[in-house]
């Protein structure tokens, strides 16, 4: 649950998604009267705003009435409308836009007509719509659930967060679902149809019950964050319309209380490979994780025995980034190798020699005028950004912070001139040193519901 604060010196306009750059965003508005509200749009397509909209919001027939083309329900055009209850959307729209529909607290659903174009939902697009819990073609049966169109292929960072689905289908042409997409305290379940789709931090509860393709990053993802995965099966689809089973129906067993397990994936001796990966291993794998006088060797069929303990003080690099490793054998990211990097993901954990560690700190000017740095995001096990940290990334635009940042050093974001968007996702934010964010110029904060006094007074 976020809050957004506007920065009231200076306003700023967000770049659209890389599909909307050919549309031309300086063509002539006009403005059109229907049913009592009134309605600005682009000649290039964008519905700008909507003003005194109330109950039920027919979007397709507004267009049809009056022979509009509708290509994208643009940043904030419904922003706090708490009169709208529902809204229906012509088959045109390729782009639900940043926080389009946020912090409406009555909305309750949203529909789109067959054969929809719709491609992504932008960031916070629905963000604190609490009542939010349906989303599905206006003429299918699919009321209580979120089926999205097979034309979507990307859901933006906090698009549903705080929304309370009941079920999610993700078509197989989604590629992206972004940092705490469904983030919620509503227990959901979802089914996830592409094998290689990207899924960032913390999309979805711990409590969702994920259904994935065995082996398939959907899979992966539900490992890594402790979700229920189950496999996908005739019975837990709902899209294709072959079973009127809910999914909760489908994974409660039988009629003797009795809910079957997913078959577990075994290699060619039988073992539980899902217990390998979770850090239970048996046989020549225990084997090859002995240390032998620090050093790699081999034994007797050849296989290599690596070194599992790591040094306080020692450095070790994973990828492009250097990490370093504190006195509790956690880690802080020292410094990046490769400086032309455009984007940065600090992980929550690393795994070094076949170990796995938390990564909690970022060092003093670990990121240090990286000139060409445009995106960051911090995992959610760091507690410190040190000192300087980012100072001097004059091209960095956006930083998403995890869940467990206390502290922020001095001057960490110092002459990020083109830093705009700045997303802290803890609760937990105590000091923000001296200078933070001097010679920043424009920005905008979202910070969890209920923090905007303390944090206020914190980035003073």
């Amino acid at each position: 649950m976020i809050l957004r604060i506007r920065n009231i010196v200076s306003a700023f306009l967000f770049v659209l998604t890389l599909s909307f750059l050919s549309l031309n965003v300086h063509a002539e508005e006009h403005s059109v009267e229907y049913e009592g509200a009134t309605y600005t749009y682009s000649d290039a397509g964008i519905l700008i705003s909507a003003e005194n909209a109330i109950g039920a919001v027919d979007l397709a027939a507004l267009a049809k009435d009056n022979n509009i083309t509708l290509k994208v329900i643009g940043k904030n055009a419904f922003t706090y409308g708490n009169n709208i209850t529902s809204v229906n959307i012509p088959a045109s729209v390729m782009i639900i836009d940043e926080y389009a529909f946020s912090d409406c607290g009555n909305l309750t659903k949203l529909t789109y007509e067959g054969q929809s174009q719709l491609t992504s939902i932008g960031l916070g697009a629905f963000s604190l719509d609490y009542a939010f819990s349906e989303f599905y073609q206006a003429d299918a049966e699919d009321g209580g659930k979120f089926n999205f169109p097979e034309s979507l292929t990307t859901i933006s960072g906090y698009a549903f967060q705080s929304t309370t689905p009941k079920e999610v289908i993700i078509p197989e042409k989604c590629g992206q679902i972004g940092d705490n997409a469904f983030e919620s305290d509503s227990a959901f379940s979802v089914i996830i149809y592409n094998n290689n789709i990207v899924i960032g931090d913390g999309a979805f509860p711990g409590t969702t019950i994920i259904y994935a393709n065995p082996g398939s990053s959907a899979a992966q993802y539900a490992g890594d964050n402790g979700n229920t995965c189950n496999p996908i099966t005739d019975e837990s689809k709902q899209s294709d319309g072959e079973s009127g089973e809910s999914v909760e129906q489908a994974n409660a067993g039988d009629s003797t209380g009795e809910t079957s397990a997913p078959e577990k994936e075994r290699d060619d001796k039988g073992n539980d490979k899902n217990n390998q990966s979770s850090g239970e291993q048996t046989g020549k794998e225990a084997e090859i994780d002995k240390t032998v006088n620090g050093e790699n060797v081999q034994n007797d069929d050849g296989k290599k025995l690596t070194e599992v303990n790591i040094e306080i003080g020692k450095e070790y690099t994973v990828g492009n980034l250097v990490y370093k490793v504190k006195s509790d054998n956690a880690l802080t990211l020292l410094k990046v190798k490769k400086k032309s990097i455009t984007t940065l993901k600090v992980p929550a954990k690393v795994t070094i020699n076949g170990s796995t560690y938390p990564v909690t700190g970022v060092s003093k000017k670990a990121c240090y005028k990286l000139s060409k740095l445009k995106t960051v995001s911090i995992g959610n096990n760091v507690t410190v950004i040190g000192n300087q940290a980012f100072m001097g990334c004059k091209k960095l635009k956006t930083v998403t912070m995890g869940k467990k940042v206390t502290e922020i050093g001095s001057k960490c974001f110092c002459n990020d001139k083109s830093l705009k968007k700045i997303v802290i996702n803890s609760r937990k934010l105590k000091k923000v040193g001296k200078n933070c964010m001097k010679g920043t110029p424009s920005k905008r904060y979202m910070i969890p519901k209920g923090c905007a006094k303390k944090y206020r007074k914190l980035f003073v």
